[in-house]
């Protein structure tokens, strides 16, 4: 270090630079006298081998310099790893008390709800009776549906042949004999009675025996007998025209 001492200014006297120049001194003069004494080294050191070596010394450092800073922010991760955990681990604490008491209320919760369930498993069954019961009935009651409903076919088959008579004979009037109708100042009351009858089902406001001669003139008078639907009958209509 004395040897290199005019190379440094006093603060920086004793400093760790002052001991890396020394030691690099030191190694290049050791390694130069090792060389000069070996008989079978004929070898030549150079301030070119002398800077090689600082080079290598430098990148040596700053290998070593860069293993320390990643050993460094691998521990500092790793710290930093450890006390986010024990904040998590006494906010986990914390919690656990609160989840504790609401573990508690839910237990109470799940009993009162396994008492509801088996309330309404009993209500369930007693439900289960009634329907078999009503099911029984609805079953007797289609029997007899079915029955009515064989009876009616039976009867509407029956009177299938009366309605297309009657379709025919509609078919069969002719303009001529509406108008024959129509031009009666008195007509019977049977054919007076008929004619109210159908302006009642062909849903006619007025019963005047002039309102019905103006349904007898329209053009769709026939047709509309025929296409007659029965279903578009009112209780009221088929109460009057009985």
């Amino acid at each position: 270090m004395k040897l290199v001492e005019g190379a440094f200014h006093e603060s920086e006297l004793g400093s760790i630079r002052h001991a890396v120049v020394a030691a690099m001194v030191q190694i290049h003069d050791s390694t130069k006298v090792a060389a000069s004494s070996a008989s079978s080294c004929r070898s030549y050191l150079s301030p070119r081998d002398f800077l090689t070596l600082i080079k290598s010394f430098v990148d040596c450092v700053n290998e070593m310099r860069t293993l320390a800073e990643d050993e460094q922010l691998r521990i500092s991760k790793g710290l930093s790893i450890i006390r986010q955990t024990q904040e998590n681990v006494a906010e986990l604490e914390l919690g656990l008390g609160k989840k504790g008491i609401d573990l508690r209320d839910k237990e109470f919760q799940a009993n009162q709800k396994l008492l509801q369930m088996v309330a309404d498993q009993n209500e369930a069954e007693k439900r289960k009776e009634a329907a078999e019961r009503l099911s029984s009935e609805l079953e007797k009651q289609q029997k007899e549906i079915n029955a009515r409903k064989d009876e009616v076919q039976r009867d509407l088959d029956e009177a299938e042949p009366a309605l297309i008579s009657a379709q025919a004979s509609v078919k069969g009037i002719k303009r001529r004999d509406l108008d024959e109708v129509r031009g009666l100042v008195r007509p019977p009351n049977a054919v007076k009675l008929t004619l109210e009858c159908v302006a009642i089902m062909m849903n006619e406001k007025s019963l005047d025996w002039a309102d019905i001669r103006k349904m007898l003139s329209r053009a769709d008078f026939i047709p509309s007998i025929l296409n007659f639907d029965v279903d578009t009958l009112t209780p009221r209509q088929i109460k009057t025209v009985s």
